[in-house]
C-alpha cells in the first residue's frame, strides 16, 4: 500500500453509504454521517468518476 495516498475502495464505499442515505426508499442502513464526512465537492466528484462510460 502507498503512504498518504487515499483509498479509491473508500472513496467508492463511502459514496454508496451517502447515495444509499439520501435517496433510497427502504433504506436497510441509515448512515447520514457519510456524505457530511466527504464532503460536497468529493461527493459530486465521485458521482461523475461512476457516471462516465467505459
Amino acid at each position: 500500500m502507498i503512504e498518504l495516498q487515499e483509498s479509491m475502495t473508500a472513496k467508492l464505499c463511502s459514496f454508496a453509504r451517502a447515495y444509499h442515505s439520501n435517496f433510497a426508499k427502504c433504506k436497510i442502513f441509515d448512515d447520514y454521517l457519510a456524505f457530511d464526512l466527504m464532503g460536497k465537492e468529493e461527493y459530486e466528484e465521485i458521482g461523475q468518476l461512476i457516471e462516465q462510460p467505459v
